[in-house]
Order: structure tokens, then C-alpha cells, then sequence
């Protein structure tokens, strides 16, 4: 099952959900580190569904650029500290822009410690801040765990990582074709030389190159047929500064709940009526532009 969410402040949720029967084998004792048994006779070995998307962003632009910030420990002595006080450990926000063409495991050390941005250098919101959207893991942003595979030699070198950005070509239309499997020394496309030599990615027009799925352990539950509530996969595409806040206030039926403390009782206040300005009103109206998004004047409220 495949689904597109579009939250209102701006992000994409894209979630991916398997399911269907296990293509299961015979049970052996002997292949207890492989698999589960499932049945009687019935094992369910352990495997990896690697699902690759291709995200064409242009943010602000088609002249984008990747930036990762890493959060790393560092210590720092404060000049009120005594001499034998030790230094107080904190978080830096470790900030670079990435030069050419490269992969990137989302999740940093495997806790979360790194944000993987894409946006135009030259386009700053209010704040001075670079318009970025981020590129979030959600479920199971995985790649594939065996590298080296005969069965897939050069057929899906799109698997080996979490993420690939190169620079955009119209000669490399998508990172694999329905052929491959069946050529995987010579492949009709070898995602490989789309990666290699890496190519400038400073200020060009990228693609993003994104793996779901999940490293499915057969478990009795999956019998008779997978279950859907832990083989989800997902990522975000989300703005990241690329706000001056956040958008959502501009949602042209916002209502205002405002409680009567005497009586408990709710009170809906429709956006843009009454005395003063109500904390959802919409700040402006948006004016469509064909510029390939909406251009929205953030100016002035009316």
C-alpha cells in the first residue's frame, strides 16, 4: 500500500505498507539462524524489501544545494567556572554544505543526530535563514543489508544507502528498470554510473534518490498474511526554515475556540471577524502565480 500525505504547514509524508502471503519454505531445524518457524513444516526466512523512490525538488529554484547538521558533544570551560570545575558538556550544531555527488545513511549514528537539508544559498526567509526542505526518516528508512550479492552484482547499487543525491540529467530517468534482475552484470541501468564520478551538487538542479522498506524476520503473526502495522515505511519532506512560521495559520476556514470560564461552554470565533485580531487569523490572501507554486504575500494581514 502505497500513500502521499500533504500536512497543512507544508510537509510530505510518503508511507509504504507491505503485506501479502510469506514465501516460505520447509522447516529444517537446522536453519533455525535464518528463519522462523511458522507452521508445522513451515519456515519463513528472513529477507529485505527495498522499495526506491525518486524525489525531484527544486526549492526556491532549480539552483539547490545540500547542507547536513550533524549534532556532536563538545566541552566548553565558561569564564565564571572555578579552576577545578570540570567543563560542561553540551550540543553544537555542526553545519556543512556538501560539495559533490554523494550517499547518506539519514539517521547519522542511529540516533537521530542528523538533519539532511536541500535548498537554494541565494534564497533567504526574514530571518536570514537559507529555504530549506528536510529529507526525515519516518519507519524504516533502510537499505539493503548484504552487499556484494551475486544475485544482484551491478542491479541495484540504488540499495546500498539510505539516500543518493546527484545532480539532475534527463538521460537518467529513474536508478533501475523491470530488465535488471534478469542482467545484473550488464544491467540496462547500472545506478552506479550515475553516481560515479560524483559531480558537483553546489547551486545545481538535484535529485534525491530515497530507499524504503524494512528487514522483514518472519514471525506466526505474519501467517497468513504479513501485518501491516510494523512493515510501514515512510520519510518526510518537510520545510526547514523555508517559513517565515508556520504556514497553516494561512488556512483560509480557521476557526477559534474561545471558553467561557463562567459557564465552560465553547465559542466558535470565525477567523477575521470581530474586535481585534483573532490569534488564527489568515494574514493575507494567496495570489496563484504561475510560477509553478503558490506565491504567497506574508506582508500585510487585511
Amino acid at each position: 500500500m502505497f500513500s502521499y500525505i500533504f500536512y497543512l504547514e507544508g510537509t510530505v509524508e510518503i508511507l509504504m505498507g507491505a503485506s501479502g502471503y510469506l514465501q516460505a519454505t520447509y522447516w529444517d531445524g537446522t536453519q533455525d539462524d535464518y528463519g522462523t518457524r511458522i507452521h508445522d513444516t513451515t519456515m519463513g526466512s528472513v529477507h529485505t524489501h527495498v522499495v526506491n523512490y525518486k524525489v525531484d525538488l527544486d526549492v526556491g529554484g532549480t539552483a539547490n544545494s545540500v547542507q547536513t547538521i550533524d549534532l556532536v558533544q563538545e566541552d566548553v570551560n565558561f569564564p565564571w567556572f572555578d579552576e577545578d570545575d570540570p567543563p560542561t558538556k553540551q550540543l553544537r550544531l555542526q553545519k556543512t554544505w556538501v560539495e559533490n555527488e554523494t550517499s547518506f545513511s539519514v539517521q547519522g549514528n542511529n540516533n537521530g543526530q542528523r538533519v539532511l537539508l536541500i535548498g537554494n544559498k541565494e534564497k533567504k526567509n526574514a530571518w536570514g535563514q537559507e529555504r530549506m526542505y528536510r529529507i526525515m526518516p519516518g519507519y524504516h528508512t533502510i537499505h539493503n543489508a548484504v552487499k556484494g550479492s551475486a544475485r544482484l552484482l551491478n542491479s541495484a547499487k540504488w540499495g546500498e544507502d539510505d539516500v543518493f543525491i546527484v545532480k539532475h540529467k534527463d538521460t537518467e530517468p529513474s536508478s533501475s528498470t523491470t530488465w535488471n534482475q534478469q542482467m545484473p552484470i550488464y544491467p540496462p541501468v547500472d545506478f552506479s554510473k550515475i553516481t560515479t564520478p560524483a559531480e558537483s551538487i553546489d547551486q545545481e538542479d538535484l535529485v534525491v534518490y530515497l530507499n524504503l522498506g524494512m528487514h522483514h524476520v518472519p514471525r506466526a503473526e505474519d501467517t497468513p498474511n504479513t501485518l501491516f502495522t510494523d512493515s510501514r515505511s515512510s520519510f518526510f519532506i518537510a520545510p526547514f526554515n523555508y517559513f517565515d512560521d508556520e504556514p497553516s495559520r494561512d488556512i483560509r476556514n480557521a476557526v477559534l475556540l474561545v471558553q467561557d470560564l463562567n459557564s465552560g461552554k465553547y465559542e466558535v470565533a470565525e477567523s477575521g471577524t470581530g474586535d481585534g485580531e483573532k490569534t488564527c487569523t489568515p494574514r493575507a490572501d494567496l495570489t496563484p502565480a504561475y510560477i509553478g507554486q503558490i506565491d504567497t504575500d506574508l506582508s500585510s494581514s487585511e
